[in-house]
């Protein structure tokens, strides 16, 4: 891989406390944000296109949630092709999937952030 290439990531929030909605949509429980960028995790320029990606989805979802918890960060490290035999077949003839393996950072067990 160059050195300047994005990488594709994708980090989970998980919903912290949900608002009372009467009627209709009432918003998901899991989102799941996608942010690409060539930068190397846990540099400031990683934290900021991360936290990019995190107050985009948190704006789209805050009319459901009190707040919101950081969960684990995962990055893509290939594709692979969809199996003849796998019922996905039929919808995605000939296309790949990404495979995504979860990135350890030094405080990943100790940080957990809440926001309400």
């Amino acid at each position: 891989m160059k050195k300047n290439e994005k990488k594709n990531y994708i980090i989970n929030l998980h919903a912290v406390g949900e608002k009372k909605i009467t009627s209709g949509y009432a918003g998901r429980r899991e989102v799941c944000g996608h942010f690409s960028t060539p930068a190397e995790v846990g540099t400031i320029a990683f934290e900021e296109a991360k936290m990019d990606a995190v107050d985009y989805y948190w704006n789209q979802n805050k009319r459901y949630w009190h707040g919101y918890r950081i969960g684990k960060l995962e990055v893509q490290v290939g594709c692979e092709p969809v199996s003849v035999m796998s019922p996905a077949w039929d919808y995605h003839k000939g296309r790949s999937f990404p495979v995504w393996e979860e990135v350890k950072t030094n405080n990943s067990d100790s940080f957990d952030l809440k926001v309400m």
